[in-house]
């Protein structure tokens, strides 16, 4: 395996794990911080979370229709949006908008990464090496929910966190942009059981 190839797929493990645990965490007191009681809220997390199975669905089938880089790419440029509208999710309506863009993009995420990953990294020994890639994600899950909360303690609120999740997953485009799959035929295919 190509470190060229698989640095990059690194990045767009660590970068959806870092923005999406982040928001995940703080999204309630966020909310509560631009107006919303408690109750929206906590209902908001729970539909993005209905709402990314829903893309996760839709994001697979659009996987197979324009392949699974093109959806990625185009998850991650989803998410850019999305999160630019936070600022303004005190309104119910950007709110829903957010919650619909935000959900979609993350199922797309979910649906399409392992198997570029797998496009990437080929069958053989693919356990293993998408093992230790999900290593490095893991990592920025743990500090996904810190980097906000620093912004807050030290700012009194979230708008520089916002920032961070906006930059984050522009830096996420950027390698989708830039990245190269490796051609059908110089994949490694072979099974571990063969």
């Amino acid at each position: 395996i190509s470190i060229v190839l698989a640095l990059p797929l690194g990045v767009l493990l660590i970068v959806p794990g870092l923005v999406n645990f982040g928001f995940q965490v703080h999204v309630v007191p966020y909310l509560a911080g631009v107006g919303h009681d408690a109750t929206i809220a906590a209902t908001a997390l729970g539909v993005a979370v209905g709402i990314s199975a829903v893309g996760t669905v839709a994001g697979g089938f659009l996987g197979d229709r324009i392949g699974v880089l093109a959806a990625l790419r185009l998850a991650l440029m989803v998410q850019v949006v999305a999160l630019s509208l936070l600022p303004f999710a005190a309104s119910i309506p950007i709110l829903g908008l957010f919650l619909a863009l935000h959900g979609i993009a993350v199922g797309t995420e979910v649906a399409v990464t392992p198997v570029l990953a797998l496009r990437i990294l080929g069958g053989a020994r693919f356990a293993t090496l998408y093992g230790l890639l999900r290593l490095a994600s893991t990592v920025a899950i743990g500090l996904a929910p810190v980097i906000p909360g620093l912004f807050f303690d030290a700012t009194g609120s979230y708008a520089g966190a916002v920032v961070f999740w906006i930059v984050t997953m522009l830096i996420g485009v950027a390698v989708t942009f830039v990245m190269r799959l490796p051609a059908r035929e110089e994949l490694p295919l072979e099974s571990a059981e063969a």
